[in-house]
């Protein structure tokens, strides 16, 4: 790991507002950007980084270099139940007595991992329907189990609402649930300041996954797509995210996402001259990492679930039909002339 990254200075954004870089084992995204606000009653912290060591000691170290103890957070808010945002929660609370706030969805998420091992046989199911050959699946399997130990979330001391407030004196953050890369995010809205924390919703560069892991998280791409509306008229001078940098100009990054996966739907919709399984179809696909065979295991899979995204919400919009042969599912594109 880059030790300079771990050795990050806080950047401060605003009066009252520091962005904090976290690192992230093994990614590419190379870390988190989680930000500190003050508060009346102490500091907001937005985002808490993996749950390694080596990501705490940078919170602590950043922390200091501003004058703030671990012990000044009082409110530790989660964007979305993914590990490189609840990771260092449940620790920072422990230390600090601060109280952990979440979006109310999480409660039902959390429903699936109370048992861990059902949840990722339900994963593997969902790819072995979709197409995914036996052996490639062990290979999932093996992997899945080393991810399921590092998923431990914390759970919330506070379940937020869509449209809530959260008043920390000086600031005044509007609580919006944006639904899409995860069926629980949320992101803050400071209307005096015109500053959006928008977790991994909407980055400067990349699209966030969305994904149908399971069966039943619905038809998160329609979500996704109708949460950045949610966004449009919003007067926003600068987008604080999660990845990546500080940006502005949200309503033009906002059609950017909107063109980008208009494009996907139309290529996914044309790979499927024939009926295919979504394992075939994510293998047509052009996927930014690269193409299929150069992908690794773990990015095959995202890439299966991320189709799946898109291959259900044109289900949904009826332009293609969901065919089961023999314990397979199969996608079928409606021709314009059969109506």
């Amino acid at each position: 790991m880059n030790s300079g990254v771990v050795s990050s200075k806080p950047k401060k954004v605003l009066d009252g507002v520091y962005q904090l870089k976290l690192p992230l084992p093994s990614s590419e995204l190379v870390y988190l950007l989680s930000y500190l606000v003050e508060g009346r009653d102490g500091y907001l912290l937005v985002d808490s980084g993996w749950n390694t060591t080596e990501s705490f000691c940078s919170l602590e170290e950043q922390l200091s270099r501003i004058n703030v103890n671990l012990s000044d957070i009082s409110l530790v808010l989660v964007t979305h139940l993914h590990p490189d945002h609840y990771g260092l929660a449940d620790r920072i609370r422990k230390e600090s007595g601060s109280k952990v706030l979440m979006h109310q969805k999480t409660e039902e998420i959390l429903k699936h991992f109370k048992n861990i091992k059902n949840y990722f046989d339900k994963m593997m199911e969902w790819l072995k329907i979709n197409g995914s050959p036996a052996g490639e699946l062990e290979d999932w399997i093996k992997a899945s189990i080393h991810l399921a130990r590092l998923f431990k979330p914390a759970r919330a001391d506070i379940f937020l609402q869509d449209g809530e407030i959260i008043n920390l004196g000086d600031f005044q953050f509007d609580v919006i649930w944006v639904p899409g890369h995860s069926p629980d995010h949320i992101c803050l809205y400071e209307s005096s300041r015109k500053i959006l924390l928008s977790g991994d919703h909407i980055l400067p560069t990349i699209t966030p996954n969305v994904s149908l892991q399971i069966e039943d998280f619905g038809n998160p791409l329609k979500d996704y797509l109708e949460s950045l509306k949610k966004l449009c008229n919003l007067k926003v001078k600068k987008v604080l995210p999660a990845h990546e940098y500080i940006f502005e100009n949200l309503e033009k990054r906002i059609s950017e996402i909107e063109e980008h996966h208009k494009k996907r739907l139309e290529e996914v919709l044309n790979t499927i001259n024939t009926p295919k399984t979504a394992y075939q179809i994510a293998q047509e696909v052009t996927w930014t990492t690269g193409p299929w065979n150069k992908l690794q295991k773990w990015e095959q899979r995202a890439a299966i679930y991320e189709a799946l995204a898109h291959l259900v919400f044109l289900k949904y919009e009826g332009r293609i039909l969901e065919i089961k042969q023999n314990q397979t599912i199969f996608f079928q594109k409606i021709s314009r002339n059969s109506h």
